[in-house]
């Protein structure tokens, strides 16, 4: 059964947190996501509530099935749940208001992963190379770049932005040793990329997953926590 672990905060500036954290498991399976509601618009708590809310009712519905669906299945479905995540935040939003959400997720068993991402929220892979650490970002931001002052790294996309959402998505198969971390902007933004990689690193070769959870979270608001933030570690 894979290990996990997850903090959601509020940050030490922001008023509500609009992030969401989840992480569901059974056997040798698991769905880990973080949703990070938009700031500056309409109640983006209400968006990334709304993704953790049909997650969580899809999994209910996993978790019960006679017969669950095979790892190409349940990726074709995690797909059109992001899809019906996205209409219903439009659905919700009330005209002339714009409300939304980014999205990392993971869906994992023994042998297979696929992540899915829209915006800029990410997820990392950590395994080892002999005796070496490796540590790859699996997601791309989708932030404005090279567009000049005042645009570069605007969020391009979100749950909840346009009626149709362009999905990222990526599979592989699932190392021997390996950690993955999805986390909000929040976590990469306040947390500098060396000590990061070292936390990263740390959790792979024998920091516990809620130790480096805690390492983490010390680190962010040692610089401000200015933002929600959100972090899931999963060991596989």
């Amino acid at each position: 059964m894979p290990r996990s672990t997850s903090i959601c905060e509020c940050g030490m500036v922001r008023g509500i947190n609009q992030d969401r954290a989840g992480q569901f498991f059974t056997g040798n399976c698991g769905l880990y996501f973080v949703a990070d509601g938009m700031g500056g618009h309409y109640a983006g708590e209400k968006a990334s509530e709304t993704i953790f809310a049909m997650f969580a009712s899809w999994w209910d519905e996993y978790v019960i099935a006679p017969q669950r669906p095979g790892f190409p299945q349940a990726v074709e479905q995690i797909r059109d749940i992001i899809q019906q995540c996205n209409l219903k935040i439009r659905q919700i939003t009330p005209p002339h208001e714009i409300c939304g959400a980014t999205l990392v997720l993971l869906w994992l068993t023994d042998k297979d992963y696929a992540v899915f991402s829209v915006g800029d929220s990410r997820c990392y892979l950590a395994t080892r190379r002999g005796f070496l650490p490796h540590i790859t970002q699996l997601t791309t931001d989708d932030v404005a770049c090279g567009m000049g002052p005042g645009q570069d790294g605007k969020l391009l996309r979100a749950l909840g932005a346009d009626d149709h959402c362009l999905i990222s998505m990526q599979t592989g198969q699932v190392p021997a040793k390996a950690v993955f971390a999805l986390c909000s902007d929040g976590v990469y933004k306040a947390c500098p990329e060396k000590t990061w990689m070292q936390l990263l690193r740390g959790a792979l070769f024998g920091t516990s997953l809620q130790q480096t959870s805690v390492l983490v979270s010390q680190e962010v608001r040692r610089n401000g926590a200015p933002d929600n933030y959100s972090l899931v570690l999963v060991k596989p």
